[in-house]
């Protein structure tokens, strides 16, 4: 991993998209490193080694990472454009939906004000 630290920026992008705080350093470590064991990446992502196989089956469930299986099985991420580039402009484009309506009752808001409706 770069410098060896996992970045909060890159963390809290992730949790953003819907991934737990160890979904997200699990991933960002698989992106990172390429395919591991669950016991080096749950040392590489600083996730407790009782919670790494947990959270490599949620990461799984997301479609997120590959299993390869064989003794000790490895993992490794899938493509963040595969899965998350569609989940962030499906995000942008609920933000943009939102700022939309924040503007409308915004501007009725000043209407009303300016006619001396308002309330409080």
């Amino acid at each position: 991993m770069a410098g060896g630290t996992i970045d909060g920026q890159e963390i809290g992008a992730l949790q953003l998209l819907g991934l737990t705080i160890y979904e997200a350093k699990t991933y960002l470590a698989l992106v990172r490193v390429g395919s591991v064991r669950a016991s080096e990446l749950a040392f590489l992502s600083h996730v407790p080694r009782g919670k790494i196989y947990g959270t490599l089956r949620l990461l799984r469930q997301k479609q997120l990472i590959h299993v390869t299986p064989s003794n000790p099985e490895t993992f490794a991420a899938v493509s963040p454009l595969v899965i998350l580039k569609a989940r962030a402009e499906e995000i942008s484009d609920q933000a943009a939906s939102t700022l939309e309506v924040v503007q409308k009752l915004a501007e009725e808001y000043e209407l009303k004000r300016n006619s001396g409706d308002q309330l409080g």
